[in-house]
């Protein structure tokens, strides 16, 4: 999901992966939902992540509704790949696509 967006954002999916792999249309194949949740960051630097009770005084929204293919946030996205490749038995780009 892109960023800005949560985890309620991609109910469903597991839905859809499953089906086709009982149809035998793709593989076994591990899904990473990276969390793309909108942070605030007050007048001070200070930051949270937690909206429940609106936008505090002096607070700005980090990010907007989108893709997280940018800048540092696409990078973020290859550290993660490589960290799943070290925790889990995955295919390297050569056998399989790997992103």
């Amino acid at each position: 999901h892109g960023y800005g967006h949560n985890a309620e954002d991609m109910a469903g999916t597991d839905i859809a992966v499953r089906a086709l792999a009982d149809l035998g249309l793709v593989h076994d194949m591990i899904v990473v939902y990276p969390s793309g949740r909108c942070c605030l960051t007050g007048p001070h630097g200070e930051r949270t992540c937690d909206e429940s009770n609106g936008t505090p005084d002096g607070y700005v929204r980090e990010c907007a509704r989108g893709s997280f293919y940018l800048g540092k946030y696409e990078q973020a996205l290859f550290e993660l790949m490589g960290e799943i490749d070290k925790r889990y038995r995955t295919l390297s780009p050569a056998d399989g696509p790997a992103f």
